[in-house]
C-alpha cells in the first residue's frame, strides 16, 4: 500500500497579504487559502485517502515537514534535529559513524563543502579499513 506522509499546503506570498476583505469581512488571502485547503481535502476524500486529525495542523506560519522547518522564509533544518546531532559524542564504532553520517546527510544541503568535511569519517567506512577514530574525524564531526 502506498504511504503518504506530510502534505504541506503553501499559503500566499507575504506581499499578497493585503488588508482587502471579502463579503463576510474576512481578509481575502485567508479566504483564498481556505478554499485551496478545501479543494485539496475534497480531492483526498475522492481518492479515499484518510488523514489523522490529531496530526493535522492548519493555518500556522511554519511547520515541520520531513525534518525541515518550512515557512515564509523557505525551509531550513529543524532546530530540534540539529541540536540532537550536535550532542552526539565521538564515534566508537563503524555503526556509530554510519548512524552519525546518516543523520547529517539529511541536512547536507545546508552544510557547505559537506563531502570535504565528512571525508575523514567516510574513510572509516571503506572496505578493509580498520576502525581508528582520530583527530581528523573528531574535527570533522565538530564542524
Amino acid at each position: 500500500m502506498p504511504f503518504l506522509d506530510d502534505i504541506p499546503i503553501k499559503g500566499c506570498a507575504v506581499e499578497e497579504k493585503d488588508k482587502s476583505l471579502d463579503d463576510q469581512g474576512c481578509r481575502r488571502f485567508v479566504t483564498d487559502h481556505i478554499r485551496d485547503v478545501e479543494q485539496i481535502l475534497s480531492r483526498l476524500k475522492e481518492v479515499d485517502l484518510t488523514l489523522s486529525g490529531t496530526k493535522s495542523v492548519f493555518g500556522v506560519p511554519e511547520v515541520i515537514v520531513v525534518g525541515h522547518l518550512c515557512g515564509t522564509f523557505g525551509s531550513r533544518p529543524s532546530p530540534m534535529k540539529v541540536d540532537v546531532i550536535q550532542c552526539i559524542q565521538d564515534c566508537t564504532s563503524v555503526t556509530e559513524v554510519r548512524r552519525f553520517l546518516g543523520a547529517c546527510v539529511f541536512y547536507r544541503i545546508w552544510i557547505p563543502h559537506y563531502a570535504h568535511i565528512t571525508e575523514p569519517m567516510y574513510e572509516l567506512l571503506r572496505k578493509g579499513k580498520k576502525f581508528g577514530w582520530g583527530t581528523r574525524q573528531g574535527e570533522a564531526m565538530a564542524r
